[in-house]
């Protein structure tokens, strides 16, 4: 951009970069509003998340951008967030 160049090109650098940093924040965020929307299912996970103290720890670590998304996305994470 300090150089004046706008095109599609140059700027897809920046598009790479912005979706390799927000791309599983935002999953996250998705999956959250998911559980959100089902009353059902977010009294199951906050039932979980009040039980397991560290997966509570982790996801609010990753909402509140200090921990990486990708923790809450690893497949461990899950099946310990939604195993009974």
């Amino acid at each position: 951009l300090q150089a004046g160049d706008t095109s599609a090109a140059a700027l897809d650098r920046y598009r790479l970069a912005r979706r390799r940093t927000f791309t599983a924040k935002r999953q996250v965020c998705w999956i959250v509003q998911g559980f959100i929307g089902s009353p059902p299912l977010m009294n199951y996970v906050t039932d979980r998340l009040a039980r397991r103290e560290d997966l509570g720890l982790t996801l609010s670590g990753v909402l509140g951008n200090f921990r990486p998304a990708t923790e809450a996305l690893s497949p461990a994470f899950l099946v310990k967030l939604l195993r009974p």
